[in-house]
Formats: C-alpha cells, structure tokens, sequence
C-alpha cells in the first residue's frame, strides 16, 4: 500500500504532467444540494400539503420537486410553495402540459385505439393509452395557463427556486409525438424507424421553453429554468420509442439560427437510475451521460434518481436492504462530488411517493434511507486541480470536454473517471 507521501508525489506528478497552467487561473468547485421528489402534494388539499411538508420539515429536506399537472390547482400550489418556504424548504416545480394547453383537443395527444396495449405496456399503468404532444401546443393558451400560476404564487408571496420544463419528453411515456408500434419481435419489440415527427416535436417543445421562460423570468426572475429531465441515460432499454437526448439538445440549440437551449433555458436536467451501487460503478454509469451532452452545456440539476428495493444487490440480504439504499444515496451524491469537471447544482431523490422507490414506511412515517437528508451536507471544496482561465472554461469551470481535450494532448495514464477517483479518495 502507498504513503501518503507517495500518493502526493504520484497525483502531483500526474497533475503536472496532464494540465500547463497559465498565469490567471480558476479553481474549480462542485457543490451538490440534495433535494426529494414529492410529486403531486400540490394536488390534494391545504391540509394534506401541511401534513406532508411538516414531515419534510421533520426529515430536514432542504428542496423539493413538485409537479404541476392535473389535478394540481394554483391555489393549493400557491400555499403548498409558500408553506414550504416558510419552513426553509425551496422549490423546483416542474410544468406538465394540459388539456388546456391546446386548441384543437383531437391533436393535443396520442391515442392507441381499439383496445391496444401498446402504451400501457410500455409505460407501466393500467388503463393509460396516451400522453400530450408538444408539437400542436397553443402557445397563447400555454401563456394564459402558466401567467395565471405565477400571479397566484405572486400573490401569496411564493417564491420558486426553479422551474423544469415537461418531464422525459425524450420518451414515448412523455411525449405523445413519439410513435409506439410494436413489431411482435422480441429482438427489436418496437419499429423506431420513424423519423417524420422529430422536426414538429423538437420546434414545439423549444416554442413552449420559450414560452415558459419569458413568463418565469417576468414573475419570478430569480428562479432558474431547466429543460425537461431525460430519461435516456440508463432508465430503460434504447431499443424502445425514444430520441436521443444529445439529439434532441443538438438540434435546439439551432432551430432557424435561434439557440433555444442557451437563450432560454439556465440548466440541463437529467434523470438517473443507476443499477450498480459501488461509488466507482455509479461514476463510470453517469459520467459517459454527462460527457455526451457537456459539449452544449456544462450545467446540470438532476431531477430524478434514485435506488429501488427491489435491485438484485439489496435482496441478497433483505434484512438490510434500507441501510443498502442509504449508503447507495451516499454513493451517488460521492459519485457527484468526484466528477470536477461536472456542474450539477442539484440531485432530487425519487421519491416521497409510495412505491419500490419511496422513502417512505408510511404516509407518515420515513424508512431508515430518509437519514439521507440529515447526514449529507452539500460538498463545497475546492478541486486540487487547477485549471486555466480562457477560451477553455466555461462559467468559470472546465467542463468534461475540455479535461479529454488536455489529457490527449499531454497522455492519458489514467481514465477521466479514474483520476476523479484518485482525487476525490485522496487522503481519506
């Protein structure tokens, strides 16, 4: 086993022999906030929202995700926020289309008639055959629905951390745009070689970004505004309907000369559901995901993750499977911390909601994983490395790209994910 000399000398050299430093140099830091989904607590009553945000407040959440779609109303979405604010508790909101949202209703979704399965197969609900379309969304209507949100969360004194816009619209389960039609063969289950609505989606999703934020901006001008959560980073097999999320963030970045992504939007969200539970495995897992879309933006909040009861790794020993699930959260945010070259400004657990990936025993009563929010504190530390300032960065830090570009030129002893893991375990 090395000294702590030798593993000074041997990271110091790698360092030396990886990255030229130039005269003004950045530090590059990464700080983590962890948050908790709690889906549609905005849906029931103003007694029902302060149940469930007293036992957030009690569980020492930080942020929380909630969603605002049917049957959410502004008025128990408006408290629900200015009641969790009140306990310290800031907010992402997520912003899910409506029937309301569209002119014409016969194009406002997709629709698997004559009794096919298809959709529900796929998306795992009993009785749910289709999803709204972001290419024939009325923009005026969309307008008129999220203005009167945001007054009513105006009015009561709210105030939003951020705003994320649709939910996995890179799959069919989110994005009615997206043809499911199966093949009947088990090799390739559905034909994605439809390409016809990938221009008609992409426009209207980046219309409705736009839409969304100029109006967030005018009434709550701090807040940030994300992009819809992917879902096509490790969530499910990529021979179902999907579209490639480097794609789809490829082409909004020039729709007729415009950059949607950057003139409209602050962040990139991702969702992650890793099936490994080692801190390393979860690294090399999100970071190729990462790498793929870093090139377009070095700025990420992750919307979802989260570690089910039911992996293979937890069974194996069923009497602790929530001590499993709380040193995996642990592991996760780690894995987080190791990548310096990856800003991601926040990471929502999925989820307060009952099922294999609640943190909840009962509505009332946290599983031993739910110590999460009160043992880990956001990372703020600086990277040992240091990195020029200049055409290289971005925000002031250098993003995954930039450090694969310096490493080519100067050799590659190491893998990116495992010089993360030499800094990060150094001196632990």
């Amino acid at each position: 086993m090395l000294s702590l000399g030798h593993k000074i000398s041997l990271v110091t050299i790698a360092l030396i022999t990886l990255i030229r430093l130039s005269a003004n140099q950045a530090l590059a830091t990464n700080a983590t906030i962890l948050g908790l989904h709690t889906g549609n607590i905005n849906a029931g009553t103003t007694a029902d929202a302060d149940r469930i945000i007293s036992n957030l407040s009690n569980m020492g959440v930080r942020s929380v995700r909630l969603v605002y779609q049917y049957p959410s109303t502004n008025t128990v979405t408006a408290y629900a926020i200015k009641a969790l604010n009140a306990k310290g508790i800031d907010v992402l909101l997520t912003i899910m289309p409506h029937s309301s949202d569209y002119s014409d209703p016969s194009t406002s979704y997709s629709d698997y008639p004559n009794g096919s399965t298809a959709f529900e197969q796929l998306c795992g609900s009993p009785g749910w055959k289709w999803m709204y379309k972001y290419s024939t969304v009325d923009q005026n209507l969309y307008k008129a629905r999220l203005e009167s949100l945001l007054i009513a969360i105006n009015q009561v004194g709210g105030r939003v951390a951020a705003f994320e816009i649709g939910n996995e619209a890179d799959w069919a389960c989110f994005n009615g745009d997206i043809p499911v039609i199966e093949t009947g063969d088990p090799t390739n289950p559905y034909d994605l070689s439809r390409t016809d609505y990938l221009s008609g989606t992409v426009r209207g999703y980046a219309k409705t970004l736009k839409t969304s934020y100029q109006s967030m901006k005018s009434h709550q001008p701090g807040a940030s505004v994300l992009t819809f959560g992917a879902a096509n980073t490790y969530l499910y097999d990529s021979k179902k309907p999907h579209i490639s999320f480097s794609n789809f963030l490829l082409w909004l970045t020039n729709i007729d000369g415009i950059n949607y992504l950057t003139s409209y939007s602050d962040a990139t969200a991702m969702h992650f559901y890793p099936q490994v539970i080692t801190t390393t495995e979860i690294a090399n897992t999100i970071g190729p995901a990462f790498t793929n879309v870093a090139q377009y933006r070095n700025k990420f909040w992750i919307t979802e993750f989260g570690f089910g009861k039911t992996l293979p790794q937890y069974l194996a020993n069923p009497a602790t499977v929530e001590q499993s699930r709380l040193a995996s959260y642990h592991r996760f945010m780690d894995a987080l911390n190791s990548l310096n070259q990856v800003v991601v400004e926040r990471a929502y657990l999925y989820s307060y909601e009952p099922g294999i990936w609640s943190i909840m025993q009962t509505t009332n009563t946290p599983l031993l994983s739910a110590q999460i929010f009160k043992e880990y504190q956001p990372v703020v530390s600086p990277s040992p490395i240091e990195y020029p300032s200049g055409d290289l960065t971005h925000d002031g830090l250098v993003n995954i790209y930039d450090f694969n570009l310096l490493i080519s030129k100067f050799g590659n002893p190491y893998t990116i994910y495992d010089f993360n893991n030499i800094v990060s375990n150094f001196g632990r």
